[in-house]
C-alpha cells in the first residue's frame, strides 16, 4: 500500500514538473557583446528643406479670358527663359503695381524671414547719360502686407540714379517676422518707385528665370509630414500630409518620387547600395482625408518586403523650386549629373520595422520540445523511488518516440499568435456600416452559402479594385453575401465618404473598431484582402490585395466541399506525424492465448484483424471527432468556437491526466468494456480486449493528433456541406466516414509495423507496457495545456 502512495506522489510531482516546465519564461543566456551596438530607433526621421520659399510675381491668365494676362503673386516657378512680365517707369511714375496671392487655404504659423528682390535695368538711355543727373538717386518703395496687415515696408535705394543696362537684381532688407497665416489670407505686393532722372527711362522685369521678382520667405513654409505603415502581409503603406498654407497646390506630383530601400542593419542611418533597392513610388494610388479636413495623399506597395528596418525616402518638388528631369527610379537627382543645372528639391528619409508575422507568438515547438524532454527525464528518475529502474529498452523506446513526435510539435500553433491559421474560425462581429446602421456576420450569412469580403486599408487602391470585381460577381448567380471592411487605426465614418459614392449601397460598407480589432484576427491581419466566409464561420479561402471575378467564384465552388485548406487525404498523410510515434504506443502486449486447435478450428477470414484494427481506430477518432461536429452543427461557430476549443483542449489534458494516474483513458475503456461483448465471438477468440482497448486508444491519440494540427477539418469538410445543401448532407457524411478510416488506416500502420519484428516486438511490447501509457499522457498534458492558452487568448482578444 506504501508502494502505491509513493507511486502516485510521484506521478503528481511529474505534473507538476510539467506544469513548472511550460510556465517558466524562457530567457536568453547569450552574453551581452563587449561594446554594444548602437540601434537606430524605428520612426527615425530627417528632412532637407529649402533654405528658402518664393512667392512670384508672375503674368497669369485671367479668370474671364484665358487668352488675357495680369499680373499677380503666384508659387510656380517661372519656366520662360526670358522675362514674361514688365513696367517702364520714368520721372513721373509713382505706384508700378499692387498685386495679391491667391488665399492661403489652412492656416499656418511660421517663424520667418521676409524679403523682396526686384531686377530693374535701364531701357532708354545709358550711363553717359544717366551721369548727368547727378546728385539723385532710384528708389523703391516696397510693402507687404498679410491679410491686411502689414508684414515689411522698406525703401530700396541705387547709389546714384539707375545708370547699368544689364537687368539687376535689387533686395529689401530682411524682416524676421512671426507669420500668422490664416486660412483665406493673401499676400500683398506694393512697390512704388521714385526716378529723378529726365534722361532715363528704367524697366522692372519678372516671370522669367533669371528675373525672379517677389517676396522671399526663409523658414518652413512647408511643413511636410510622410509615414509608412506596413500592414499585416507586409505591404507598406504610404501617407503624405501636405502641411502648407495653400495645401497639395503648393507640390508638384509629377515631380513626387518615393523610394523604399531595406532591409538595412539596425546601426545603420542610410544605405544607396542598389541591391537594397526595393521599390519606387511616383503618382499616388489613392487620397484620404485626415485630421483637420486635410487631403492626403496614399500610395501602396506591391512587393512583400522581408522583416527588418527600411527606409523611406523621397524626392519632392515644391512648386516654387526648380526643374529637373526624374530620369532616376532609385534616388532623387544628382547634381553633378544635370549639366550644371541649378537643382534644389526636398529630400527626407523614414525608418520603419517590418514585422516577422510568423515569429509573433510564443514557440510552440520550442516549449514542447523542452518539456517533453524534461518530464522524460524526470519519469525515468523517479523510477527510481518505485520498484527499481525501468529497464533500458524501455527508456529507448520512449527516447526514440519523443523524437518521432518532434513533428507533431512543429505543427502546434504559436501561443498569443492572432491570425495563425489559414482557415480560422471568424468572430461574430456585429460592426457599423457607413449607413449608419450595424450589421453582424452572422446576418451577413443568413441564408447565403458564404460571405465574400474585401479588406482593405483607408486610401488603398485595391478598394476600388475589389468593387470592379464584386460588381461583375453581383451579375452571377451564385448564393453568397458581398461585404467591404475598412480597416486601419481608428477608421472613422467621414474616411468611407468617397468610396460610399462609388459603392452606392450595393453591398455594406463596415468600419472596423480600434486598431483594425476585427481584421486583425484574419490570416492577412489588417492588410488589403479577399476573404471566402463560408456557412459555419471559418475561412474557406483568402488571397492578399485583391482577386478576380473568375478566381473567387472557383473558389466558391469548393465551399460546399470543405474549402481551399483542407484535403480529406491529409488524414492518412498523418502518418508521417501520428503513425510513426504510434508504433511504440501499438508495440503488442499480453493477451489470454488460446489453444492452437481452437485457433485452426476459428480460423477468421484474411484481413478481418486488420480489418478490426482499422474499425478500432477510426471509432477512437471518432471520438475524438463527433463532439466538433456536433457543436458546430448547433451554432457555436462562429463565434463561440474558440469556446469550444477551450473545452476540448481541457479534455484533451484529462486524458493526459488520466493515462498518467490510472493508465488508462476511462471513457474509452467504458465504451470498449460496453461493445466489445457484442463483436462476434470469431474475432473475439483471436483478439483479445486489450488488444482492442489499445487500438481504440491508438484512434483517440491519431483523433488528437487530427485535431490539433487541423482543427477546422469537421468544422469545413463535414459541417459546411451538411449546412449548405441537400447533396451537402451525403458528401458530409461521406467526408466523416472516410476520415475515420484514413485515421485508422494510421491505427493499422502502427500495429501491423509495431508487431512486424515478431518475438522482439512482443518483448518490448511487455517491458514497456507499464510505462508506455503514462509516457504518452506526458506527451498529451504539454499540448493541452498550450492549446487552452491559445483558446483563452483567442477568446479575450475577441
Amino acid at each position: 500500500m506504501d508502494g502505491v502512495i509513493r507511486r502516485k506522489k510521484s506521478y503528481f510531482f511529474l505534473l507538476l514538473l510539467i506544469i513548472l516546465v511550460l510556465i517558466i519564461p524562457n530567457q536568453s543566456l547569450a552574453a551581452n557583446d563587449d561594446e554594444e551596438t548602437e540601434v537606430i530607433p524605428l520612426g527615425t526621421e530627417s528632412w532637407k528643406l529649402p533654405e528658402h520659399h518664393m512667392i512670384y510675381v508672375q503674368e497669369l491668365p485671367t479668370e474671364e479670358d484665358p487668352a488675357q494676362f495680369e499680373t499677380k503673386l503666384d508659387r510656380n516657378y517661372p519656366t520662360s527663359a526670358e522675362p514674361l512680365g514688365n513696367v517702364d517707369f520714368g520721372p513721373e511714375s509713382n505706384l508700378l503695381f499692387e498685386i495679391s496671392s491667391k488665399p492661403a487655404t489652412e492656416t499656418m504659423n511660421v517663424s520667418s524671414n521676409i524679403s523682396v528682390d526686384l531686377y530693374v535695368s535701364l531701357t532708354t538711355g545709358s550711363s553717359a547719360q544717366a551721369s548727368l543727373c547727378t546728385g539723385t538717386v532710384t528708389s523703391f518703395d516696397v510693402d507687404v502686407s498679410l491679410g491686411g496687415n502689414g508684414i515689411l515696408q522698406d525703401t530700396i535705394t541705387s547709389e546714384g540714379v539707375l545708370r547699368h543696362n544689364e537687368i539687376r537684381k535689387y533686395s529689401t532688407e530682411i524682416f524676421d517676422t512671426n507669420l500668422l497665416i490664416n486660412e483665406g489670407d493673401s499676400f500683398d505686393l506694393a512697390v512704388a518707385v521714385s526716378h529723378p532722372c529726365a534722361f532715363t527711362r528704367a524697366t522692372l522685369w519678372w516671370g522669367g528665370l533669371e528675373t525672379t521678382t517677389g517676396i522671399v520667405i526663409q523658414g518652413d513654409l512647408l511643413k511636410p509630414n510622410l509615414t509608412v505603415e506596413v500592414d499585416d502581409n507586409r505591404i507598406p503603406h504610404m501617407k503624405f500630409i501636405p502641411y502648407s498654407p495653400w495645401g497639395m497646390d503648393d507640390y508638384d506630383l509629377s515631380h513626387f518620387d518615393l523610394f523604399v530601400w531595406g532591409p538595412i542593419d539596425e546601426d545603420v542611418y542610410d544605405s544607396n547600395t542598389l541591391d537594397q533597392f526595393i521599390e519606387h513610388f511616383d503618382n499616388p494610388d489613392g487620397n484620404t482625408t485626415v485630421e483637420g479636413n486635410r487631403t492626403a495623399l496614399t500610395w501602396v506597395g506591391k512587393i512583400q518586403l522581408n522583416p527588418g528596418h527600411h527606409l523611406l525616402k523621397s524626392c519632392i518638388r515644391s512648386v516654387d523650386m526648380s526643374d529637373w528631369d526624374t530620369s532616376s527610379v532609385s534616388k532623387c537627382p544628382d547634381a553633378e549629373k544635370m549639366s550644371g543645372v541649378s537643382v534644389t528639391f526636398i529630400q527626407s528619409s523614414y525608418r520603419f520595422g517590418v514585422n516577422n508575422p510568423d515569429s509573433e507568438g510564443v514557440s510552440s515547438t520550442m516549449i514542447l520540445c523542452v518539456a517533453w524532454f524534461i518530464s522524460l527525464i524526470g519519469f525515468i528518475g523517479m523510477s527510481l523511488r518505485g520498484s527499481g529502474i525501468m529497464p533500458w529498452p524501455v527508456m529507448v523506446i520512449m527516447l526514440l518516440m519523443t523524437l518521432a513526435l518532434i513533428p507533431w510539435a512543429t505543427q502546434i500553433e504559436n501561443v498569443g499568435n492572432t491570425f495563425y491559421r489559414e482557415n480560422g474560425p471568424v468572430p461574430d462581429f456585429d460592426l457599423l456600416t457607413h449607413s449608419g446602421d450595424s450589421v453582424s456576420l452572422s446576418e451577413l450569412l443568413e441564408g447565403k452559402d458564404a460571405l465574400v469580403l474585401g479588406v482593405y486599408q483607408i486610401g488603398s487602391p485595391n478598394s476600388q479594385q475589389q468593387y470592379n470585381e464584386f460588381k461583375l460577381m453581383m451579375e452571377s448567380e451564385q448564393n453568397i453575401a458581398i461585404a467591404q471592411l475598412a480597416t486601419g487605426n481608428n477608421v472613422r465614418l467621414i474616411d468611407l465618404n468617397y468610396h460610399s459614392t462609388i459603392v452606392n449601397g450595393s453591398w455594406p460598407l463596415l468600419i472596423d473598431v480600434g486598431d483594425g480589432d476585427i481584421a486583425s484576427q484574419f490570416p492577412t491581419g489588417s492588410g488589403d484582402a479577399i476573404l471566402i466566409i463560408d456557412k459555419s464561420g471559418t475561412i474557406s479561402w483568402f488571397k492578399p490585395s485583391f482577386a478576380g471575378k473568375d478566381e473567387i467564384i472557383e473558389e466558391l465552388d469548393k465551399v460546399g466541399s470543405g474549402g481551399s485548406y483542407n484535403s480529406i487525404t491529409s488524414m492518412l498523410g498523418l502518418i508521417l506525424i501520428a503513425g510513426i510515434p504510434g508504433i511504440f504506443y501499438g508495440l503488442p502486449n499480453r493477451e489470454n492465448k488460446i489453444e492452437e486447435e481452437e485457433e485452426n478450428e476459428n480460423a477468421l477470414f484474411p484481413g478481418s484483424i486488420w480489418f478490426g484494427t482499422i474499425i478500432g481506430g477510426g471509432f477512437g477518432a471518432a471520438i475524438i471527432a463527433f463532439p466538433q461536429i456536433i457543436l458546430s452543427l448547433i451554432g457555436l461557430s462562429p463565434g463561440l468556437w474558440w469556446v469550444v476549443e477551450l473545452i476540448l483542449s481541457i479534455w484533451l489534458i484529462w486524458h493526459g491526466i488520466s493515462l498518467i494516474w490510472l493508465k488508462k483513458i476511462p471513457e474509452t475503456t467504458y465504451l470498449v468494456q460496453k461493445l466489445y461483448p457484442k463483436l462476434p465471438q470469431l474475432y473475439r477468440q483471436n483478439r483479445g480486449v486489450n488488444s482492442t482497448t489499445r487500438d481504440v486508444e491508438l484512434g483517440v491519440f491519431v483523433g488528437w493528433v487530427a485535431w490539433t494540427i487541423y482543427p477546422m477539418f469537421y468544422v469545413q469538410m463535414v459541417t459546411t456541406p451538411i449546412l449548405t445543401s441537400i447533396i451537402g448532407i451525403i458528401v458530409g457524411l461521406f467526408t466523416f466516414i472516410a476520415s475515420l478510416i484514413f485515421l485508422g488506416l494510421n491505427v493499422l500502420f502502427s500495429r501491423v509495423f509495431g508487431a512486424s519484428f515478431g518475438k522482439i516486438s512482443n518483448l518490448f511490447g511487455d517491458l514497456s507496457e507499464p510505462y508506455l501509457c503514462r509516457h504518452v499522457g506526458i506527451i498529451l498534458i504539454p499540448i493541452g495545456i498550450l492549446m487552452v492558452l491559445s483558446s483563452v487568448f483567442h477568446i479575450l482578444i475577441i
